[in-house]
């Protein structure tokens, strides 16, 4: 096409390929747009080929590592968005793009990684925290392929950005309730979480999930009272609860064997309620109920060297106070 072509087709940008993939050294294969201009001079011309990448809405922060955690290569994007230079990220261990204790933990989870795959793992591509050349903390959600590079291996991972509010999603549900127990609204938490879809328990009274509503169904609107007055009394305060997916029918005409299941689908979880002021003028008060995952939550404490705490908590994602209530 590039040889048949007049002057001016180039000038208008016809002499081009759409479609076409190149293979990356360490990612899949990359869709790019070529167009081919003219260059070099009268007498000895050129052709100039610019390689554009097809999809440029959504950027790759992507990473590669060798099998100790050495950074081998990261591309621009990651870069400007940990504020590291081309040098700077040579050979860095990836451990630095982490808050201790992580830091100090990651080598030995790397070299000998645990079968079982936790739901709040970098590994099953949850939010986790990364920090930046500036030691901010950044949401961000890992998606890591592990491939032989010859005679060893490489991890390569791409770091798609997230938020606190989403990281909390994936580690606990929100209910807006009424006084009453009924279900308002359901947050976006994902179907793994308790094993059920959240927007299955809009309508549904609280007593068809969680045990302890269940035992003491007749004194629901009571037990919402005191629960709003103890959490007003201490912020933060929780109690451990179970949850389970909402029941089809009544717990006292079940048959044994629908108990046995619904006990073996009960999750362990901690409970926290909070009555949230309007955000316009005129609305009443909101009241949000949380359930956490009781295995996903997990504490970070930062103390001096008299064991005198001086964090009691690094980011939203480590709820240290949940762990003692």
């Amino acid at each position: 096409q590039a040889q048949t072509a007049l002057e001016r087709d180039f000038q208008a940008g016809k002499v081009s390929v759409r479609g076409l993939h190149l293979l990356h050294k360490y990612a899949d294969a990359v869709e790019v747009n070529l167009q081919l201009d003219l260059g070099g001079t009268e007498s000895q011309r050129l052709l100039v080929v610019n390689i554009r990448r097809a999809n440029v809405t959504n950027s790759e922060n992507m990473m590669v590592s060798d099998n100790k955690g050495r950074i081998v290569y990261m591309n621009s994007d990651l870069r400007n968005m940990l504020g590291y230079g081309p040098k700077e990220i040579l050979k860095m261990d990836v451990s630095r793009l982490m808050n201790p204790p992580y830091s100090l933990l990651h080598y030995k989870w790397m070299k000998d990684p645990s079968p079982r795959i936790p739901l709040q793992s970098c590994r099953n591509a949850a939010t986790v925290v990364m920090v930046d050349s500036k030691g901010t903390s950044l949401p961000v959600k890992p998606h890591i392929q592990t491939r032989e590079d010859g005679d060893s291996v490489i991890h390569v991972v791409n770091v798609e950005k997230s938020s606190w509010e989403h990281g909390l999603d994936e580690r606990r549900l929100m209910l807006v309730i009424d006084s009453r127990g009924t279900v308002l609204e359901a947050g976006d938490s994902p179907t793994a979480l308790f094993g059920f879809k959240p927007s299955t328990l809009v309508g549904q009274p609280l007593s068809c999930f969680v045990d302890v509503f269940q035992a003491l169904i007749k004194e629901v609107e009571e037990l919402i009272a005191k629960m709003i007055s103890k959490a007003s009394e201490r912020p933060g305060y929780s109690w451990r609860v179970g949850v389970h997916p909402p029941l089809t029918e009544d717990l006292e005409a079940a048959s044994d064997v629908a108990r046995a299941v619904l006990v073996k689908n009960t999750k362990p979880a901690l409970m926290q309620i909070e009555l949230r002021d309007p955000d316009e003028e005129g609305d009443l008060p909101q009241l949000r109920l949380y359930l956490w995952k009781a295995d996903m939550v997990t504490g970070v404490v930062e103390v001096d060297r008299n064991l005198v705490v001086t964090k009691p908590a690094c980011c939203a994602l480590h709820p240290s106070g949940m762990l003692f209530g």
